[in-house]
């Protein structure tokens, strides 16, 4: 029984973190192309 729940945790964990890491690079090139734009017109 305890194996399962340790097995469910380290799953459950491994996804959430991965599914955190992902959108921070895309939030990132969108704030980067948005700013680049926004400065280059004065």
């Amino acid at each position: 029984m305890k194996k399962l729940l340790l097995l469910a945790a380290a799953l459950t964990t491994g996804t959430i973190a991965y599914g955190q890491e992902e959108p921070k690079i895309k939030v990132t090139g969108y704030l980067e192309t948005y700013f680049g734009y926004d400065f280059n017109k004065p």
